[in-house]
């Protein structure tokens, strides 16, 4: 090789710089040269001179692992790490058919973030990671686990006077998600998530209007439901009597 030598990539001619110490050649291949598998065809030319070919393997991503291997069923996101081989700084993770802003990690490794719509359906589902639309991984599969129904333990207040108006109501129990609703009577109530084992639900003044019971059942994103947990609404308190003196 000579300061003259040009490495050539499918016969077109690259910038090609000469090592000196080593006498070798380098020249950078581009993410287009590799985003499809197949052969690349390199050779070098010298002085009008062309080498025979040496072909260069551009080989599809694959998929060794994938971390978590289990997601949590109505989370509100998730990131995932992916490692393999043949990943590239454009590689894109795809889930449930979507493409995911990926990051390229100075390991090798792919990560990205799934949001709550991922998380929305329990199952089994693949991580795919494409280099290009002719360039995809095989699935790899991970689990999206549901943690079983929601329950309730305790309402607070258990007791609420007719008339109170509008109120929170503290739910306790367990499997809640961030998307777990209340249902009040069997009419869906705005629900704020706080934990796996607390909802807050804010009653209507018409919910309190009228002595009686009122009927709370949790249902989650997979429809499971809870069983149902009851608030009585009692009466005003009757008049006091005023003693009169005859």
């Amino acid at each position: 090789f000579s300061t003259q030598s040009v490495i050539n990539v499918n016969g077109i001619p690259r910038a090609t710089t000469l090592q000196n110490t080593t006498g070798e050649l380098t020249t950078q291949i581009a993410a287009a040269d590799i985003s499809a598998p197949g052969g690349l065809s390199i050779t070098v030319t010298d002085h009008g001179a062309t080498s025979a070919p040496i072909l260069l393997n551009a080989l599809r991503p694959s998929i060794i692992s994938v971390t978590p291997s289990q997601l949590p069923f109505g989370g509100t996101d998730a990131t995932i790490t992916v490692t393999g081989s043949a990943f590239l700084t454009t590689s894109q993770i795809m889930f449930k058919g979507s493409l995911k802003q990926t990051n390229f990690n100075p390991d090798g490794s792919l990560s990205a973030k799934l949001d709550a719509s991922d998380l929305q359906d329990s199952g089994t589902f693949g991580v795919v990671v494409q280099n290009s639309a002719d360039s995809m991984s095989l699935p790899f599969l991970v689990d999206i686990v549901s943690p079983g129904g929601p329950a309730i333990s305790s309402v607070t207040p258990s007791t609420i006077a007719s008339g109170s108006g509008a109120q929170t109501v503290v739910v306790i129990g367990a499997n809640f998600t961030p998307t777990s609703t209340v249902q009040v009577n069997g009419t869906p109530r705005q629900t704020t998530f706080v934990s796996t084992t607390e909802l807050d639900v804010d009653l209507l003044a018409s919910d309190t209007a009228v002595t009686g019971q009122l009927s709370l059942v949790v249902t989650n994103p997979d429809s499971k439901r809870s069983g149902t947990a009851i608030i009585t609404v009692t009466g005003p308190p009757p008049p006091r009597q005023r003693s009169v003196r005859h």
